[in-house]
């Protein structure tokens, strides 16, 4: 690891960032990604709290992905891609009941 990617991290653990997620944070920033995405609510917070801070964005894949996904989807799309997963996850007699 090299020293600004260590200076960096220690940047962001003072700001209350758990050691690894500084580290994390710190790498992406280092190499210039326009995007970090986590599921650790903890992280998610303290990045939005020092969103003007931080020179990656941190956000939730799904969030992401919505973003991403959803304005090229026409609303019969998403009705249709909804309605698959939930027939996958609860198959036929849960969707019958979810109905």
């Amino acid at each position: 690891m090299d020293a600004a990617v260590r200076a960096q991290a220690e940047e962001l653990e003072r700001f209350g960032f758990r050691a690894l997620d500084a580290l994390h944070i710190a790498c992406a920033e280092m190499a210039l990604a326009d995007i970090v995405l986590t599921t650790d609510d903890r992280m998610l917070a303290k990045a939005k709290e020092f969103r003007k801070s931080l020179h990656v964005r941190v956000e939730s894949p799904i969030i992401w992905l919505m973003k991403v996904v959803t304005p090229r989807m026409t609303l019969a799309q998403i009705r249709e891609c909804g309605v698959e997963a939930l027939t996958k996850a609860l198959g036929p007699a849960g969707m019958a009941r979810f109905l």
